[in-house]
């Protein structure tokens, strides 16, 4: 009878300690995986291009809006970036950041001396896909373009810029790729230099940014 007892009393014993090693097992288990769900993801920024924020990381991201956590200066900082793209040949990411985002004065970055706006106009040339693109921001220095697919890097493109101000009217540029990368839509966008910019041009240019900025 007591040797019935012991062998029930240590199977009690194990059932009991087995449940809560399960139980144990399982809790560690939640707790890593929401924690990994809530951990924001450290990114390395590199630079800023053509009104986007370049920035690594070792994790693969979505290209959606997420808060990340970037080294500045001044110390960490967690932010929230639109991602929009990501470029294969350098493996960086490139995000919109909000023009009042501490992080952009936390890297010395300052935005209003940078004489550039954000306008989709119609840009045609035989040496884009489907002959045309659209453009998604412009720069004395050059533009961002929207294209089906992605841009040759370091090809020279002769471009003809339909300015939707009578003014300028249509100009004809030539510009140098600099970066290509996928969006998250299928599309692509590119940073284009312009290259023998005239100087009637650069007037126009200048005179158009200044003259959408005010409008904005």
């Amino acid at each position: 009878m007591r040797t019935s007892t012991h062998y029930l009393r240590k199977f009690v014993l194990e059932w009991v300690y087995n449940k809560f090693e399960r139980g144990f097992k399982m809790f560690a288990f939640l707790k890593n995986l929401f924690k990994k769900k809530d951990e924001v993801p450290r990114v390395q920024v590199t630079g800023f291009r053509d009104g986007l924020l370049s920035f690594r990381s070792d994790l693969a991201l979505s290209l959606h809006e997420q808060f990340v956590e970037a080294p500045t200066p001044v110390g960490n900082i967690k932010t929230k970036l639109d991602i929009q793209s990501y470029d294969p040949s350098n493996k960086e990411y490139l995000a919109k950041v909000a023009d009042n985002d501490k992080t952009l004065e936390s890297l010395d970055i300052d935005l209003s001396k940078m004489a550039r706006v954000q306008k989709v106009l119609r840009v045609s040339s035989r040496d884009l896909p489907a002959y045309m693109g659209l453009t998604e921001e412009i720069a004395l220095s050059g533009i961002r373009l929207s294209t089906s697919e992605p841009l040759e890097i370091g090809q020279l493109l002769e471009l003809t810029i339909e300015f939707d101000c009578h003014k300028i009217g249509t100009r004809k540029v030539k510009g140098r790729v600099e970066w290509s990368a996928h969006k998250g839509d299928g599309t692509c966008h590119s940073g284009l230099r312009f290259h023998d910019l005239d100087s009637v041009t650069f007037r126009k240019l200048a005179q158009y940014i200044q003259a959408r900025r005010t409008m904005d």
